[in-house]
């Protein structure tokens, strides 16, 4: 009897080592992968909260000003192309955006931080224009 039981465990055991294994291996082809096609599969899974995708997506090297991230980010929430842009120039201000309701004043200070990022700034503009329009 002792041995039916251990052989189950040890069998549950190895399964639940397998399976977490082949889900490292997938976030290890997503953080590997220099394609960004990856970065809005995992911007579509629903496990990720909004200000890990926007993370991600500034970890990766994303072009905020780049169409494709800003009509996906638009799709998520409006804002994330925003904070995104913004949080590559201050951090520490715009992290708190990430969580909870905007208010107007946050949008407006999302946006002031958005337009001082130097490089692109011209196509940022337009790109976060378009968004609340």
């Amino acid at each position: 009897m002792r041995s039916k039981s251990g052989i189950k465990y040890f069998s549950l055991l190895s399964l639940i080592t397998i399976m977490s294994l082949i889900q490292f291996l997938d976030l290890y082809r997503i953080f590997d992968e220099p394609n960004d096609a990856l970065a809005h599969e995992v911007m579509n899974k629903e496990s990720y909260i909004s200000d890990k995708k926007v993370e991600f997506l500034l970890w990766r090297g994303a072009d905020p000003s780049a169409p494709n991230t800003a009509l996906n980010l638009k799709e998520e929430n409006p804002y994330n192309f925003i904070l995104m842009a913004a949080i590559l120039n201050n951090r520490e201000k715009i992290i708190p955006l990430l969580h909870g309701n905007y208010t107007s004043e946050q949008k407006k200070a999302a946006l002031e931080y958005a337009s001082q990022i130097e490089n692109n700034q011209s196509k940022l503009k337009y790109n976060i224009e378009s968004l609340f329009n």
